[in-house]
């Protein structure tokens, strides 16, 4: 994806057309969705290289154009302008505090706390987020014969009580996922082999350990709804930690290349399983430094 960041990098135009016309695309076709971690990173790209008011114009640029596409062209909603900023919004903080800070955990953990306080924020707003989802759902089903939907109708109702979760976890793995692409693409450009080795890195301090320790404890304790949601965010921050474990062992071990195959095909089917185990692997890697230990630094 190299010629994209170049395309990307070569001014203010190209950078909101990348921005804005992967962001029409998975409007109009989720099926796209893919192209949400594209939208995001061409604006961490620009944030991390020229700096936040480089980033800003892009998405002052990217939300107006995509207002003309979506609102005035295709009718649709203000809404979804005013989300996709946000989106691109929450890009360029990460992406601000990691060329600030120059710390990938640092930036990973501002993207958690700001999931975070959505999180609780729609706790707040909706009372009950089960009940919450379920009227969508309902709404979304309603004009069907009943027929058609009565199975599907079930499977939705029954999952009402774990969407919001769902939906927090995806949206901080795609930041995560947008981040890491912006800076992997800063790498190709000015710094090869830069990412790698920061990635391979990456670790959070054991105040994080904690708290993602005593969110879980919680979790059990209370059978909160909004602090097992909690949980499950804090847990995919440190399952990061384990991936790179993982790759940075992999890396120095000299390991072949179907290693990563067998890390991301559990990762893939057995996914609350594998992220579990993976922040497990990460929590341990906290007060042990097992890739200090196992000799597999980041510059492996």
């Amino acid at each position: 994806m190299k010629p994209l960041a170049n395309f990307i990098m070569r001014g203010w135009p190209q950078a909101v057309t990348v921005s804005t016309f992967t962001a029409l695309a998975v409007t109009i076709s989720p099926l796209l969705i893919p192209l949400l971690w594209v939208s995001a990173a061409s604006v961490g790209l620009v944030t991390l290289r020229l700096g936040t008011a480089r980033g800003m114009q892009v998405i002052g640029g990217s939300t107006v154009l995509l207002a003309v596409l979506l609102v005035v062209a295709l009718q649709q909603s203000m809404f979804g302008v005013v989300s996709w900023a946000v989106w691109w919004g929450v890009a360029l903080i990460a992406a601000w505090v990691l060329r600030s800070r120059v710390s990938l955990a640092a930036s990973v953990e501002v993207i958690a706390v700001v999931v975070g306080l959505g999180l609780v924020l729609f706790h707040l707003a909706v009372g009950n987020p089960t009940e919450w989802w379920s009227a969508q759902f309902g709404s979304m089903l309603a004009d069907l014969p009943d027929d058609t939907v009565a199975g599907f109708r079930q499977v939705l109702i029954d999952s009402a009580g774990f969407m919001t979760q769902a939906v927090a976890i995806s949206l901080l793995a795609s930041q995560v996922v947008a981040l890491l692409l912006a800076r992997h693409w800063q790498a190709q450009l000015f710094n090869p082999g830069g990412f790698r080795n920061e990635f391979h890195g990456l670790r959070f301090e054991p105040r994080w350990a904690f708290l993602v320790v005593g969110l879980v404890v919680a979790a059990m304790i209370t059978k909160q709804a909004i602090v097992a949601d909690l949980a499950a965010v804090s847990v995919l921050v440190y399952a990061l930690q384990g991936l790179a474990v993982l790759h940075a062992l992999g890396a120095g071990k000299k390991a072949p290349g179907f290693w990563m195959v067998l890390i991301y095909v559990p990762l893939v089917l057995m996914f609350t399983v594998a992220v579990q185990l993976l922040a497990l692997l990460g929590l341990i890697d906290t007060w042990l430094d097992l890739r200090k230990r196992m000799g597999a630094g980041a510059d492996s």
